[in-house]
């Protein structure tokens, strides 16, 4: 069961809109379907749909599918407003209508639409706006700080991990540095540089296969209720590789520390 819209050409607040924010002519003849509904029913350009109407004079139609839209909710099909209803054997008869108020004769206005008994409800655009990025915003602010404290949670054990292991490894060879006669510091700089090379390595390849578990992410939650598209800009790559970064930062001044607090003696008579 699938409403099937009838669009008013050159129509300017009541508008067929893709992912894309283009705006699509109703066509003449035949079903504009969206993606969502073309897929679910196999459907393609220029495939033969057939629709039967569930209420009224119920008619069978056979219609062309003349274009497919990528749309954000639910699974539409649209027809130009006049054929639908020489389809439907209908008049110039309308479900629901936009209008642009003025906002000073709002109150007017909805005295006016009260008192009409063919009008059933009236729901504000700005409202369902004002509803909706509230709603998105509380959830998805929440869901990015804990991704955010779990991905920083997860850098810092793993890079700590591999300076924990590199300097067990080492730490014989870094005592004896010392011992050489090399600084601190120097001794510091290799193990420390090896962590650095190893971030900077492994970013690239991380950049990548996060961008690709976001676009995975997005196919795996859009429905038939909506279609989330994938959308991701550098500020968002540039703002995780910081992440990594700040973490990556944190867990190599532990690790030279540890390093500064080698005891020579001890490490030189561990055996190999």
């Amino acid at each position: 069961r699938q409403a099937l819209s009838g669009s008013k050409p050159g129509s300017d607040l009541s508008r067929i809109v893709d992912l894309e924010g283009r705006a699509l002519t109703p066509p003449g003849f035949g079903v504009l379907a969206s993606a969502s509904l073309a897929k679910k029913l196999g459907l393609g350009r220029g495939a033969l749909v057939e629709i039967e109407i569930a209420e009224g004079h119920r008619a069978h139609l056979l219609l062309p599918v003349t274009g497919i839209v990528e749309t954000a909710l639910g699974t539409p099909a649209y027809l130009a407003l006049p054929a639908l209803s020489r389809l439907l054997l209908e008049g110039d008869v309308v479900s629901g209508a936009a209008l642009a108020v003025d906002p000073a004769q709002l109150d007017a206005l909805y005295a006016r639409l009260k008192a009409m008994p063919m009008v059933i409800g009236v729901a504000p655009r700005s409202a369902a706006i004002a509803g909706i990025r509230a709603t998105v915003s509380e959830n998805m602010g929440m869901v990015t700080l804990f991704n955010t404290g779990f991905a920083v949670m997860i850098v810092f054990g793993v890079v700590y991990n591999a300076g924990r292991v590199m300097l067990s490894e080492h730490a014989r060879d870094l005592a004896s540095l010392r011992v050489l006669g090399y600084r601190q510091s120097e001794v510091t700089y290799m193990l420390v540089g090896s962590l650095a090379v190893l971030m900077l390595a492994a970013l690239p390849l991380g950049c990548g296969l996060g961008v690709a578990l976001a676009w995975l992410l997005t196919a795996q939650f859009s429905n038939d209720l909506y279609t989330i598209p994938f959308g991701m800009r550098a500020a968002t790559v540039a703002q995780g590789v910081l992440v990594v970064m700040a973490a990556t930062t944190a867990t190599t001044l532990l690790i030279a520390r540890r390093i500064r607090r080698l005891d020579l003696v001890r490490v030189l008579k561990t055996r190999e």
